[in-house]
């Protein structure tokens, strides 16, 4: 009998899994949760823009992202998380892409509303869901470090953006 190419292992692969879910929520909040605050000063530096016109944006990120999580839920209930993770990506980072070309307030919104959808398909929801299936034992700790990515973001990604619009 022909030996497999892959080489059988004892070592649980839950735990690779784990750090991708926690870079995930990293970058995840800090591009999102957290970096709308410096989003909202470089467009109201730059575009002088009122504030408050900003944050109804930030707003309507907020409200469309918890909204679309419920369809969210039930996608991933029936299909492969993987697909909702890498399509929430691929959408966060074209809106990400398509900020540098706002020009005025409503683009502002569709751009956010389109990040808000990308934000939500790659953030907590699809996360929790992949680590409570790998993990039965030590869930807790599981979720518990997954999560700790959400403040890693505002600790390292957020100051990085901030970083690279001063420059």
């Amino acid at each position: 009998m022909p030996k497999s190419v892959f080489a059988r292992t004892d070592k649980f692969p839950g735990w690779w899994v784990l750090s991708a879910c926690f870079t995930l929520l990293s970058f995840s909040s800090g591009l999102g949760f957290y970096g709308l605050a410096v989003y909202l000063q470089a467009f109201s530096r730059e575009r002088q823009w009122s504030v408050s016109s900003i944050s109804l944006a930030t707003t309507l990120f907020f409200l469309v992202g918890g909204l679309a999580g419920l369809w969210i839920a039930k996608f991933i209930a029936t299909h492969d998380v993987r697909i909702m993770v890498l399509g929430g990506a691929t959408l966060g980072t074209v809106a990400l892409l398509l900020m540098r070309f706002v020009e005025h307030r409503w683009q502002l919104f569709a751009v956010y509303i389109l990040y808000a959808l990308g934000w939500s398909a790659s953030g907590m929801g699809p996360v929790t869901t992949v680590v409570t299936r790998w993990f039965h034992v030590q869930r807790a700790s599981a979720l518990a470090i997954a999560s700790t990515g959400l403040s890693m973001g505002g600790i390292i990604v957020t100051p990085f953006i901030k970083w690279i619009l001063d420059t």
